[in-house]
């Protein structure tokens, strides 16, 4: 690509969406720099909006072109080398799009009682009956998917589907989360992306930290 491509992302141990846009560019071989944001920090508005209007992270600069969203910068990519992340199959694709959509409007109460912080491992946290379903959900979700593709990713290719959910399979690691054995393989192989790797190598360094994550009470009513 002859146009520069410039991705703004949040902190690496807490923003999960930066880590979706992230995890998608790198997945596609599309070369890019990147500006990190600090969050929950005096300023930190202010800063992100001078790079994306949204007043949100992750945001795409290419050129004058800036997308917003992890969202529609995977739709983004998909239109510049259609389908390299999407299944072959016109169904899959279909299911595939589903799936992503929604965890992109949904699941927010697990989303919200477990935000993603690679670097801590929580105990004994008592979810709320809603957040609880939505496990639930994500549980049976994963498990119809990865028999059916006889793995070793939902869609046995690695895709946009996996991208999206892996701080999903994340969360479910370090929140020590109930699930079925068989998920472990799937889980394993997501973790094993290099990509991935590099990602949560990199969140592992950083010292900044936002405290209402960190101290997250062990117990909800």
């Amino acid at each position: 690509m002859s146009k520069l491509f410039h991705l703004f992302i949040g902190n690496k141990n807490y923003s999960s969406w930066s880590l979706v846009a992230w995890l998608c560019l790198k997945s596609a071989g599309i070369k890019f720099d990147e500006t990190k944001i600090l969050l929950g920090i005096k300023g930190s508005k202010k800063k992100i909006l001078e790079y994306s209007p949204s007043g949100h992270l992750p945001a795409l600069k290419i050129g004058e072109l800036l997308i917003h969203d992890s969202l529609a910068i995977a739709e983004y990519i998909n239109e510049l080398y259609p389908n390299i992340l999407y299944p072959e199959n016109t169904e899959n694709r279909a299911v595939c799009r589903s799936i992503i959509s929604e965890l992109h409007s949904g699941f927010n109460n697990f989303r919200a009682e477990a935000p993603m912080n690679i670097r801590n491992n929580y105990q004994n946290i008592l979810f709320s009956e809603n957040a609880s379903y939505e496990i639930n959900r994500i549980i049976s979700l994963f498990l119809s998917l990865f028999d059916s593709s006889n793995g070793p990713f939902l869609f046995g290719k690695w895709s946009f589907a996996d991208i999206f959910y892996s701080p999903i399979v994340i969360r479910f690691i370090n929140y020590k989360l109930e699930h079925p054995k068989k998920l472990n393989q799937y889980f394993e192989n997501v973790l094993e992306n290099k990509h991935l790797q590099q990602w949560i190598a990199n969140a592992k360094d950083e010292v900044e930290t936002i405290e209402i994550i960190d101290k997250l009470e062990k117990s909800r009513i």
